[in-house]
């Protein structure tokens, strides 16, 4: 798994529990008024959330859709839920698109602004989810809830001034959090401070042992750092765990070829060439044969 599928699966489930806290605000706001005989605008409104609630997007968009053909424009509202339904029935271009004119309008919304860099990272459109991030950072400068996302966010566009100014602040909030800290340990190593990223990488695994993600990142620390056999340990622990990752067995052979250890580093080459890699072959050919 890379480093932006892993943060995907992480965001996925998120997301669904971001969506349906606004669906159920959202509800209370939106209450029936069943008195009247004929429907009214907050009748319809608490159908097609009544709808989202229990997934019934496609029942959703069909409500809203219908309600556009026949008014000829949709309010602000519920040009919010098409979004929210389009996204849901992952639709991700359309969503973008309508969170984008509505932002136009109302450019320090910071719900809409949050949405669209969920939406922008789920398409690892990562510049404009960076650029979201930073907005949401002038809204609502206090708030933490969009500091994880963000950290990771600013990750993946090198910021990693940024990256660590989200995280910390999540950090201070949720110290538990093993996954951020993680991502805390990836900045660190990317910004040369391996000590630090040791340290943060070995309090993720003290706290989860069997997570491969963090020995594989605690063997890339330690190649960093010089300390081969140390790094050989780890990707061997990592590779029990996910045998067919092509790249990191490549990765451990060219290790264990530093460290003079030709027969386990030729059975490395040829399982990555196994697995898939096109580049194994260059290493069997020219120091195992």
């Amino acid at each position: 798994m890379n480093n932006g599928q892993w943060i995907m699966s992480c965001w996925r489930r998120a997301l669904h529990v971001f969506k349906l806290s606004i669906i159920h605000c959202t509800l209370f706001i939106a209450i029936p008024a069943y008195a009247n005989e004929e429907e009214t605008p907050e009748d319809f409104t608490a159908e097609v959330l009544q709808a989202m609630k229990y997934e019934r997007c496609q029942d959703a968009l069909n409500l809203l859709l219908d309600k556009e053909r026949t008014d000829d424009t949709l309010s602000t509202q519920h040009r919010y839920l098409m979004a929210e339904a389009f996204a849901c029935l992952g639709s991700t271009k359309t969503a973008l698109r309508i969170y984008s004119d509505l932002l136009k309008l109302d450019k320090e919304n910071a719900l809409y602004t949050h949405r669209r860099m969920i939406l922008h990272a789920q398409q690892q459109r990562w510049k404009q989810a960076h650029a979201d991030c930073l907005q949401l950072q002038y809204l609502m400068p206090r708030e933490i809830s969009y500091c994880k996302v963000c950290g990771e966010v600013a990750l993946e566009v090198a910021q990693y001034d940024d990256a660590y100014s989200f995280l910390r602040r999540h950090l201070q909030a949720h110290t538990h959090d093993v996954d951020a800290l993680y991502v805390v340990a990836k900045i660190y190593l990317k910004t040369g401070k391996y000590n630090d990223a040791l340290l943060a990488i070995n309090d993720c695994i003290t706290a989860m042992p069997h997570m491969g993600e963090y020995r594989l990142l605690r063997a890339q620390i330690y190649e960093q750092q010089g300390v081969l056999n140390f790094a050989a340990d780890e990707y061997a622990a990592y590779l029990k765990q996910f045998s067919t990752n092509h790249k990191v067995w490549l990765q451990y052979g060219q290790l264990l070829q530093k460290l003079q250890r030709k027969t386990e580093a030729c059975q490395a080459f040829e399982l990555s060439q196994v697995n898939g890699n096109l580049d194994a072959g260059k290493f069997l050919h020219r120091y195992c044969r």
